[in-house]
């Protein structure tokens, strides 16, 4: 009970109607994490009635979440995390964004907790501020001196003068892509300890052909760790391919890889609609039924059927903001790249940032494509101030998502994981339109009338 209802202060006695100790039991139900920002909000609310209930609710916050305040502050003493300020993690915010399902370093949504100081972290910050080396990686890149080894004495060098992780663990069906895992990890701050001592240098080898790898890229430069021969030669690879990951496991973490692939095209359009409305719109909630995903997927999804506005949704995987590729790892990286790429870490906040304050200006946005596309994101200068005003100027000019017929075909093509595309049917004939898409495709017919009723159905086609 001690760890429940701490010390109440005794110059705190404007508590209203209600006992300190029913405040206490409200918080602590409030501050287990879910997948809206719900409970945070009403701590905060709480805090915010009056100036006993936010000494309360401070003092309760500092001792329910003292193991990540002193984390927080020791990592940004020793500046591996960036200051924000002192009003910004304090107690009781720290343990709001963790009740919020918030990175602990930013405020973008949480991927996962991190292994060492377990954290919540999201898919940027995890690799720039906590970077790790997978034990395979780390052999082809690096080798242990005659100084090193001696230190070991003849023992396993990993296992004496580093310790690592087994991560990810089995049941964190979110990071993975295949069925192996592999491990273990090592922290690259230990690392480069062992760098200062002359114990461990790059492979010269590496140097030699560090200009065709340098070209390839790898999931551990995202956060993901496979194995290291597995590689894209495209850099929105891996970006896509890990948001695709984990729209599928925040639906369901019995998708497995072949599973996913084998979802329609309403299921896999409406699963990263779905991601991205809990990544940026702080009004999302999950629905309690399929039928109700898809109803409030199909009352945006309807607004951006025509076809010269479907592949500019902003839910459409190569639209999310994309999350930038870490090098700290790599013996070649040189200065001009690490510059380069905190500013593009930089840049990944900042248009996650833009995206979230639009939203929060003009909940309703997602049903009018001509207002979104009024503004760039990614225009210099517009940044989260100027997109939350030019949505709340098109919030007080817009009439409401015009009520039409539509009917369209959702298509996914053979072998294409995320892609899904939109046929606009009005005028034409469907044998027309389905004689001219590739074999084996997966289709979905969708139609909407002016009421606000959707229905799909499969297409059945030997096409």
């Amino acid at each position: 009970m001690s760890s429940v209802f701490p010390l109440i202060p005794l110059w705190s006695w404007n508590w209203g109607v209600f006992p300190p100790e029913l405040y206490l039991l409200v918080l602590e139900l409030l501050s287990r994490r879910d997948d809206t920002a719900s409970g945070a909000l009403a701590i905060l609310h709480l805090a915010s009635a009056s100036h006993s209930h936010f000494g309360l609710a401070s003092s309760w916050a500092d001792r329910y979440a003292r193991k990540d305040i002193q984390k927080i502050h020791e990592l940004e003493a020793t500046g591996e995390i960036p200051t924000v300020g002192a009003s910004s993690r304090t107690g009781l915010s720290i343990l709001c964004k963790r009740a919020a399902g918030i990175c602990s370093v930013c405020n973008n949504r949480y991927v996962c907790n991190e292994p060492w100081t377990n954290l919540q972290v999201c898919d940027g910050c995890e690799p720039f501020y906590f970077p790790k080396i997978s034990a395979q990686q780390l052999r082809q890149l690096y080798v242990f001196t005659p100084l090193g080894m001696e230190m070991t004495r003849g023992q396993k060098f990993e296992g004496r003068l580093i310790s690592g992780v087994r991560y990810p663990s089995p049941g964190d069906k979110s990071r993975e892509l295949g069925e192996k895992i592999f491990g273990p990890l090592y922290r690259w701050k230990d690392l480069q300890e062992l760098i200062s001592k002359k114990y461990l240098v790059g492979k010269r080898e590496y140097g030699v052909g560090g200009s065709r790898e340098r070209r390839s890229y790898r999931g551990e430069e995202y956060g993901y760790f496979c194995a290291p021969d597995e590689t894209a030669d495209a850099n929105d690879w891996w970006p896509q391919a890990l948001l695709w990951v984990k729209a599928c496991a925040a639906w369901d973490l019995r998708l497995a890889p072949k599973s996913r692939n084998g979802l329609r095209p309403c299921m896999a359009d409406m699963l990263v609609f779905r991601e991205f409305r809990y990544r940026f719109d702080p009004t999302w909630c999950p629905k309690r039924t399929l039928q109700r995903e898809l109803d409030d997927y199909f009352q945006c999804a309807g607004c951006w059927t025509d076809s010269k506005l479907w592949d500019k949704r902003p839910w459409r995987i190569c639209n999310f903001p994309f999350q930038p590729r870490c090098l700290a790892t790599s013996p070649l990286t040189s200065g001009a790249e690490v510059s380069q790429m905190w500013n593009e870490l930089a840049s990944y906040q900042n248009r996650c940032a833009t995206v979230r304050a639009a939203l929060k200006a003009f909940p309703c946005i997602l049903q009018a494509p001509h207002f979104w596309g009024n503004f760039d994101l990614d225009e210099e200068g517009v940044g989260p101030k100027g997109a939350a005003l030019l949505a709340a100027q098109a919030k007080l000019s817009w009439q409401g998502a015009p009520g039409r017929s539509f009917e369209c075909l959702l298509l996914r093509l053979p072998n294409e994981m995320i892609e899904v595309r939109c046929l606009n049917l009005l005028g034409n004939c469907t044998n027309d339109v389905l004689e001219s898409i590739p074999k084996s495709s997966k289709i979905d017919k969708v139609t909407g009338d002016p009421g606000g009723v959707y229905d799909y159905s499969q297409i059945e086609t030997d096409i």
